[in-house]
C-alpha cells in the first residue's frame, strides 16, 4: 500500500509540482506546530509553574491543561503553503540551472553553499517577519518583536547550519528533483517543531513583560 501512495504522490509530483508541494508543506507545518505545542505542554507538566493554563483539583497541585493554540498552527501551516513551498520550488529549479543538474559530488557540493548561503539567511529571517506579520500586533508589539526576531536570526541561522548542509547533500545528491521539496519538508518536520518552540518562546517572553495577554485556555 505504501508503495503504492508513494508512487501515487511522485505522480502529482510531475503532473502538479507546485500544488502538491503546497499540501505537503501545509500538512507538515501543521504536524510540526501541533508537534511542538505537545512537547511545551509536557515540559509544562514536569514545571507546572511556568504554565499559562493551571486547573486546580482538591488535595493536589496545579496541573497544567493542555490548550491547542489553533491561531498558532494556523500561522505556521500558511507560512509552509503560501511562502516556503512556493520559494522552495522555484529555489530548487534555478539551482539546478545555476549549479548544474547532476548530482556528483562538485554539483551537489555547490548546490548545498548556494542555498545555506543565500536562501537559508533570508528564509529565516523570513520566517519571523511573515508569523509576526500573521500576528498582527500592535506597534509597541511589533517592536519589541521585530528586535527579538533581530536577536533571533544568527542564533536560529547556526543551528540551520548544524542540520541542513547534510540533509540538503543527501537531497541533491539521492533524491529526484521533483521530490525535492517533499524530502526537505519531510526533514523539516522536525525543524518546524523547533521553529515553533523558538517563536513561541518570545511569545510568552511577551506575557511575562505584559505586551500582551496568553490566550484563553482550551481544554483538549
Amino acid at each position: 500500500m505504501w508503495s503504492t501512495l508513494w508512487r501515487r504522490y511522485l505522480d502529482l509530483l510531475v503532473r502538479r509540482p507546485l500544488p502538491t508541494k503546497i499540501v505537503t508543506s501545509a500538512v507538515l507545518g501543521f504536524l510540526g506546530d501541533a508537534s511542538a505545542q505537545v512537547i511545551e505542554h509536557a515540559s509544562h507538566v514536569s514545571a507546572p509553574s511556568t504554565s499559562f493554563n493551571t486547573t486546580h483539583v482538591a488535595g493536589a497541585p496545579p496541573l497544567p491543561v493542555f490548550g491547542w493554540d489553533a491561531a498558532r498552527t494556523a500561522r505556521i501551516t500558511l507560512y509552509g503553503a503560501l511562502l516556503a513551498a512556493p520559494v522552495t520550488h522555484v529555489w530548487y529549479n534555478v539551482l539546478e540551472a545555476v549549479a548544474g543538474r547532476g548530482t556528483g559530488p562538485r554539483a551537489v557540493v555547490r548546490k548545498v553553499f548556494l542555498d545555506q548561503t543565500l536562501c537559508a539567511p533570508v528564509m529565516t529571517a523570513a520566517f519571523f517577519v511573515a508569523i509576526g506579520a500573521m500576528e498582527q500586533w500592535q506597534a509597541a508589539v511589533s517592536a519589541h518583536r521585530l528586535a527579538q526576531a533581530a536577536d533571533l536570526w544568527w542564533p536560529t541561522l547556526c543551528a540551520n547550519w548544524l542540520v541542513w548542509p547534510a540533509a540538503l547533500a543527501i537531497n541533491f545528491a539521492f533524491v529526484p528533483l521533483a521530490a525535492r521539496v517533499g524530502f526537505s519538508n519531510a526533514i523539516g518536520l522536525g525543524w518546524t517543531i523547533y521553529l515553533s518552540w523558538v517563536n513561541a518562546s518570545e511569545e510568552r517572553a511577551e506575557v511575562r513583560q505584559g505586551l500582551t495577554v496568553p490566550p484563553p485556555p482550551k481544554g483538549i
